[in-house]
């Protein structure tokens, strides 16, 4: 009975196992569900056309965005350039301070180069003075440079006039030694369109500015230079292309001292000399200037002034680049 019952749950047990198996996992399902999962991942990825093509969509967009804001900019900087031209304009309409009318009437400058044992500069010492009387002296500005040594060569103790500083200006224009010797409107080696004028018609020439202004002698001795400027109106394109220096020289009047003359009988004379060449106040080409700003300054006298009281100043207005004497203006010290 007992073998019956073992032989019974023996066979139960077969057949369990024949029935539920106990076989290996098929291992091509696996790779059946790897393809297929594979397929939705080709399916879900974008393709490379239409990854190029998202690409350039992006690429077209950062271009258009960049197109745009440079736009922007110049639009922006065409509007800032066109309210500064609407405003440079309605100053130049609305305001007669910033200007001064033309002149009918230009100021010439005149430097004559002359020495104390030159027989012939007296004469054409003359000639300066008589044109000075004819034009006025603020029309016809003159200086006289005693530029040579050797025409100062004097015995004893008189005095000389001669002036280191004033050859160098001489050797800025020329190297002829010979005297006399003058130039018209210019301090440097150019050729000037007004080498070739008669001085009448340099007269005709349009004046450049209109410098008001006074030297006078201060408690301390010094001389208070003040200046005001004004472009001429009808000279604001002649202006543009020029470098302004302005340039500040000191003179001397009646000055007792010997000089050679040819038409003396005596051949020598101990005139007053005029218009004296003493020095720059502001170095050998002066400093660049802006027209139409005031200038204020105090300056000590050289110490070959003899007498403050006699002096006088002469402001030029050059262009530094060819020393072309644009405008000159002359104040008496008092």
């Amino acid at each position: 009975m007992i073998k019956l019952n073992l032989t019974n749950r023996c066979l139960a047990v077969l057949l369990i196992v024949l029935l539920f198996g106990c076989s290996k996992p098929n291992p091509e399902l696996p790779k059946e569900e790897e393809k297929v999962e594979q397929k939705e991942e080709e399916k879900n990825k974008p393709s490379e056309e239409q990854t190029e093509n998202g690409k350039k969509k992006e690429d077209s967009k950062e271009d258009k965005d960049k197109t745009t804001a440079e736009e922007e900019k110049k639009k922006e900087a065409t509007e800032e350039e066109k309210k500064e031209k609407e405003q440079k304009e309605k100053v130049e309409e609305e305001s007669t301070e910033n200007y001064a009318e033309p002149a009918t009437l230009s100021p010439v400058f005149y430097v004559k180069f002359t020495g104390q044992l030159c027989l012939y500069c007296p004469k054409s010492t003359r000639l300066t003075i008589a044109n000075q009387k004819k034009y006025g002296k603020n029309n016809y500005i003159y200086v006289a440079l005693h530029s040579e040594e050797r025409f100062s060569l004097l015995k004893g103790k008189q005095v000389s006039l001669y002036n280191k500083e004033a050859q160098e200006y001489r050797r800025n224009i020329t190297n002829r030694t010979g005297l006399p010797d003058s130039y018209y409107n210019r301090l440097g080696k150019t050729f000037s369109p007004l080498d070739d004028l008669s001085l009448s018609e340099m007269y005709k020439e349009p004046d450049l500015l209109d410098c008001q202004g006074k030297a006078q002698l201060n408690a301390e001795g010094k001389v208070e230079l003040s200046l005001k400027t004004l472009l001429r109106r009808d000279r604001q394109e002649y202006i543009k292309d020029k470098n302004v220096y302005m340039l500040l020289w000191i003179l001397e009047n009646d000055i007792v001292a010997y000089q050679q003359d040819a038409e003396d009988k005596r051949y020598h004379t101990w005139p007053k000399h005029q218009h004296i060449f003493r020095s720059s106040l502001n170095g050998h080409w002066g400093e660049p200037y802006k027209i139409g700003l005031d200038y204020k300054k105090v300056f000590d006298f050289p110490e070959n002034v003899s007498k403050s009281k006699n002096c006088e100043i002469i402001v030029l207005f050059l262009n530094h680049s060819d020393k072309l004497v644009l405008d000159a203006a002359c104040f008496k010290v008092k």
